[in-house]
């Protein structure tokens, strides 16, 4: 379990790249960090969902479609570099023994 302030400071992390890229984001009644994006055609922008733990929920007829699966991409990508570093290193070690292990 995420306590409130590491999730805290990750939207604010996820929500300063992805401003700088064109979306707009906020948090919903239930806590979790809504994106948004005004190219999407149509009435409803809404592009997905991110947890605090950085799981993304969006539509999987979004995956289909082109435009949007570049967009899910891009939030995709600032929810990587929100998170912290020690974590990408540790999981990488972790890969990179286990594929030492495997040969």
């Amino acid at each position: 379990m995420i306590d409130n302030a590491s999730r805290q400071k990750f939207f604010v992390a996820v929500s300063d790249c992805l401003e700088k890229r064109g979306f707009s984001t906020h948090i919903t009644e239930e806590g979790k960090l809504a994106v948004r994006n005004e190219k999407i055609p149509g009435t409803v922008k809404l592009l997905c969902v991110v947890e605090g733990n950085g799981v993304m929920y969006c539509s999987s007829s979004d995956l289909k479609n082109v435009f949007k699966k570049k967009l899910l991409e891009e939030v995709m990508e600032c929810i990587e570099e929100a998170v912290p570093k020690e974590k990408s290193r540790s999981s990488s070690r972790k890969h990179s023994s286990e594929e030492r292990t495997r040969d």
